[in-house]
């Protein structure tokens, strides 16, 4: 019974960051972002300094784990908690 609750739970945390990443990809294709190009994000790593990229990393990597960091830590919880072998 134990087992099954971790992975429905799991199921449900995966099924929540993929909505998550599904949402934030329609907002941003409805404000006319579109997609990322790989060249362009590279000519602006090639062209700061990373005292210029540190503050805005940051702010990127902050609002990462604000969207998947609960989903994130009740997966990787219920999947540790499926990998123990209970005696």
């Amino acid at each position: 019974m134990r087992k099954l609750i971790m992975f429905i739970f799991m199921i449900i945390s995966l099924v929540t960051m993929i909505l998550f990443t599904i949402s934030v990809n329609s907002l941003f294709m409805s404000l006319g972002f579109g997609a990322f190009e790989w060249q362009d994000i590279l000519d602006i790593l090639q062209n700061y300094t990373f005292e210029e990229l540190a503050p805005v990393l940051g702010v990127i990597a902050w609002g990462l784990f604000q969207l998947y960091g609960l989903p994130l830590a009740v997966f990787l919880i219920c999947l540790n908690g499926l990998s123990i072998k209970r005696s």
